[in-house]
């Protein structure tokens, strides 16, 4: 994700259908605008190695696996509005060495091809979108929620007093102090409060 920060790397995506990222870093990203301009499918600003920067309007799907998930220091509610969390939390018993040899069966391709089909026409009708569960809601929001201080703040201990942010960003300092984590600006707490 961070290589998204380099216009030399970003431009690997152009003529692409999809990136996959294996096994990503649990990171703290200080920048995600390109990433969140990728994601959105927006033009951004390239320059492929010996060549003059251009504009690359990306196509590619973002597929990234993770046992840890990234931190975005962006808590605009961007991220949050990019993100689907697949969970796999399937563990594998026994393994089986002829797995190879059975999806490389023309009925299993057949199968697997058709199950893609659906997919992409269940996407086709969701405007775009994956369809949206309740595991991956919970899972997205537990994610944000851990992620964004305030927002565990707000869901854990609650506001008390609306009127006085003072008071309220004193007890989310405490609330921060208590948990091991640094506290975001005060600026951050009025925002996401009032929106």
């Amino acid at each position: 994700l961070d290589a998204f920060n380099d216009a030399t790397s970003v431009a690997e995506l152009e003529d692409k259908i999809v990136n996959i990222g294996d096994d990503i870093d649990a990171s703290y990203l200080d920048k995600s605008m390109n990433f969140k301009t990728l994601a959105s499918g927006n033009v951004i600003t390239i320059r492929p190695i010996y060549q003059t920067a251009r504009k690359l309007k990306n196509s590619a799907t973002l597929i990234f696996t993770a046992n840890d998930m990234p931190t975005f220091r962006d808590k605009s509610g961007g991220i949050e509005r990019r993100l689907a969390i697949i969970p796999c939390d399937n563990v594998v018993k026994q393994a089986d060495f002829e797995m190879d040899a059975k999806l490389s069966t023309d009925e299993a391709k057949a199968y697997i091809l058709n199950l893609a089909l659906k997919g992409v026409e269940s996407i086709r009708r969701n405007g775009g979108k994956l369809t949206e569960n309740e595991t991956m809601k919970s899972v997205l929001n537990q994610y944000m929620e851990d992620s964004d201080s305030i927002l565990a703040f707000i869901n854990e201990v609650g506001i008390r007093d609306e009127e006085d942010i003072k008071v309220t960003y004193q007890e989310y300092k405490e609330y921060c102090e208590a948990i091991g984590t640094k506290a975001q600006k005060q600026a951050s707490l009025t925002r996401k409060l009032t929106s």
